[in-house]
C-alpha cells in the first residue's frame, strides 16, 4: 500500500499536521471525535478570566481611584495634604495650660469652696439653711395658734342677761358672770317717790302786818306741771305742816303756784319771824 499524505487539523495542538499514512490519519480521526466528545461534554473551555466564577474574591476593580486627585504612580507631598513640610521649625510644645495666656478668661479657681460647710455632691435639706421644711403646716386662723398670750376670746366673753334688773335691794358686789344690756330698764319702785318730782323751797317771814312773798319755780318746776303739796311753819321749835298751817300769834301760812313762782302770804294782822318750807310736786312724772 503507497503512502498517502493528508493534512489533518490537530485540535489540542490548534494546527494542521501532516499525516503520512492511513493509519495515523484513522488514529488522528479518532482522537478528533475523543476531542468534539469532550468539548460537548465539558463546554467551551474558557479563553478568559471573565469566562470563569470568581469564587477565590479576586480584586475586579480598584478600591481607591485615586489619592489627592492623584493616579498611576502616585507621589505626594506636604503640600498635596495640607501640612507643613518636615523642615518647617517647630516650637516646644507646651505640657502645662499654665503656659498658654488665658485669654478666654477660662476659670483658674472655684469662686465657691464650700456651700454651708458642705463640698463634693452637696445636697441641702431646709435645715441646713435655717429654714422649715415644705411639710410645715403654716397657720392660717388664730385657732391654730396656742393662746399664750391670753387674748379674750369669744368664749370668755359673758352672755347677755336675760333676767330683769333688780329694782333696789341692799347693796350687793353680785356673783353673776353675765352682763347687762344698754337698753335694759330697771323696774319703778312705786314705793318710793322719783328723784326731781318734789322740791322744797326754805324762806323765812319777818314779823309784818300783812306778808306776802314770791319765789322762783325750782328747774324742771312750772306753774303748769306743779301744786304745793303742803307748807311746813316752825313754830315753837316744832314743824307743823299744812296748808295754812298755824304760825305764831294764831296766824296761818299759805302758798301757791303762781305764774311769777310760789307765793307765800298769811292772813294775820301781826306776825312774827318764823321758818318754813313749801313742798312742790311735779304731777307729770
Amino acid at each position: 500500500m503507497s503512502e498517502r499524505f493528508a493534512w489533518i487539523y490537530d485540535p489540542i495542538a490548534g494546527v494542521k499536521r501532516w499525516v503520512a499514512d492511513m493509519w495515523s490519519r484513522r488514529h488522528i480521526l479518532t482522537l478528533e471525535n475523543d476531542v468534539s466528545n469532550l468539548q460537548t461534554a465539558v463546554g467551551t473551555i474558557p479563553t478568559k478570566t471573565s469566562d470563569l466564577i470568581n469564587d477565590s474574591g479576586f480584586i475586579t476593580s480598584a478600591p481607591v481611584a485615586s489619592v489627592n486627585g492623584q493616579t498611576g504612580a502616585v507621589t505626594l507631598d506636604a503640600t498635596d495634604v495640607g501640612a507643613l513640610p518636615d523642615t518647617t521649625p517647630i516650637p516646644t510644645v507646651p505640657t502645662n495650660v499654665s503656659a498658654f495666656t488665658n485669654d478666654a478668661g477660662y476659670l483658674t479657681s472655684a469662686p465657691v469652696t464650700s456651700v454651708n460647710s458642705q463640698t463634693g455632691a452637696v445636697s441641702l435639706t431646709a435645715s441646713d439653711v435655717g429654714a422649715l421644711p415644705s411639710s410645715t403646716a403654716i397657720p392660717s386662723a388664730t385657732s391654730d395658734l396656742t393662746n399664750d398670750s391670753g387674748f379674750i376670746t369669744a368664749s370668755d366673753v359673758p352672755d347677755a342677761s336675760t333676767a330683769t334688773p333688780s329694782m333696789d335691794g341692799t347693796g350687793a358686789a353680785g356673783i353673776s358672770d353675765d352682763y347687762a344690756r344698754a337698753d335694759h330698764v330697771h323696774p319703778h319702785d312705786t314705793s318710793k317717790q322719783d328723784v326731781g318730782k318734789f322740791a322744797v323751797i326754805d324762806g323765812n317771814l319777818a314779823a309784818s302786818t300783812a306778808f306776802s312773798a314770791y319765789y322762783a319755780l325750782p328747774d324742771g318746776f312750772t306753774k303748769d306741771n306743779s301744786l304745793p303739796v303742803s307748807i311746813s311753819v316752825l313754830n315753837s321749835g316744832s314743824w307743823r305742816t299744812g296748808d295754812g298751817c298755824a304760825a305764831a300769834s294764831g296766824s296761818r301760812l299759805f302758798a301757791e303756784i303762781a305764774a311769777s313762782g310760789v307765793r307765800v302770804y298769811n292772813n294775820a294782822s301781826a306776825f312774827y319771824n318764823v321758818a318754813f318750807k313749801v313742798i312742790i310736786m311735779r304731777t307729770d312724772i
